[in-house]
């Protein structure tokens, strides 16, 4: 499955509404923190690092990326596309912390 078919599959779960923007922006806030949460108790309290449960929260993550892009009309297929063009003008050699601190990108 390529990123475009998880946009417009997922949709089916998704009610697009006047509320489903605030709704995905927190949805994303607050499943990133899982994913925090969990890597916080590996490194922390020393348990084993939940692979699985990280998946599960990542696939949440995508799926309210992924209704925020289609409720602003915007194809998260152009989103990757714009963030790697950007990456490759920021890092035209790959990444160094010379081109970090550059930002090619921001100086045009």
């Amino acid at each position: 499955m390529n990123v475009g078919e998880f946009q417009k599959i997922s949709l089916r779960t998704m009610k697009i509404d006047e509320n489903t923007i605030s709704h995905c922006s927190m949805g994303l806030a607050g499943e990133t923190g899982e994913v925090i949460d969990i890597i916080k108790k590996h490194l922390y309290y020393e348990k084993e690092l939940d692979k699985n449960h990280i998946t599960e929260e990542l696939g949440d993550i995508m799926f309210y990326l992924v209704n925020l892009a289609s409720a602003l009309d915007i194809s998260m297929v152009n989103v990757l596309e714009q963030n790697i063009e950007k990456l490759n003008k920021r890092y035209p050699e790959g990444f160094n912390k010379e081109d970090a601190i550059l930002r090619r990108d921001k100086s045009e």
